[in-house]
């Protein structure tokens, strides 16, 4: 058996969102919207490959690029044949799928939908522009997490955001998690005061 996915279709039918649904087992919408997240287009139908590796980056994947030889798909598996592993084939205009394990290759697509031996498939013949190995990243490790705040230009209002810091920088993110407003200074020190000795109270509880 294979390792690819099934295509988890959302409303998005399009094959960048399909190839990225049969990598992580995530939902069509669930990988446009990765996609969206680089080229702030939300309309997500052609992709360009540099945006595509990008968001399978996103969703925890690298996409490294391998050596093949001949200008068909047919000639390019034939080519890689010996070397295991799921690959993103760059078509002409098109991505696919393919799991190659112990000289057997499987395919998938938006059109196909589920794995297939690649012998059966129709886009044999087509033209192949790229091909590009698929391997997980390292999970990262949550390392801590940082609480900041922010004034709001001259105003005595503060946001309160977390921020969860990885060993891997590029999965650190923070979120907004509250507000502190007050008319004017002495309002903002009652409230200082006030979260002080909840602090104070928080801390002889847990004693």
């Amino acid at each position: 058996m294979t390792n690819l996915n099934e295509v988890k279709f959302g409303l998005n039918k399009y094959c960048g969102p399909a190839v990225l649904s049969i990598v992580t087992g995530k939902s069509t919408d669930e990988c446009a919207d990765a996609i969206a997240y680089f080229t702030r287009n939300y309309q997500v139908t052609g992709v360009y490959f540099k945006d595509l590796k990008l968001a399978a980056d996103k969703l925890g994947f690298k996409l490294i690029e391998t050596p093949f030889v001949g200008r068909s798909l047919y000639s390019a598996i034939t080519s890689i044949s010996n070397l295991d592993g799921i690959y993103i084939v760059e078509l002409k205009m098109h991505y696919v799928c393919i799991e190659i394990r112990d000289r057997q290759v499987w395919f998938n697509d938006n059109h196909t939908k589920e794995p297939m031996p690649a012998a059966s498939s129709a886009r044999l013949m087509n033209g192949v522009v790229g091909i590009h190995k698929v391997e997980k990243k390292a999970e990262p490790k949550l390392m801590k997490t940082e609480i900041s705040i922010k004034r709001q230009q001259d105003r005595l209002q503060f946001q309160i955001y977390k921020t969860w810091i990885y060993d891997i920088e590029s999965a650190n993110h923070s979120s907004f998690i509250g507000s502190i407003r007050a008319q004017n200074f002495d309002e903002l020190e009652k409230i200082v005061s006030h979260l002080n000795d909840l602090c104070v109270e928080y801390k002889e509880r847990s004693l």
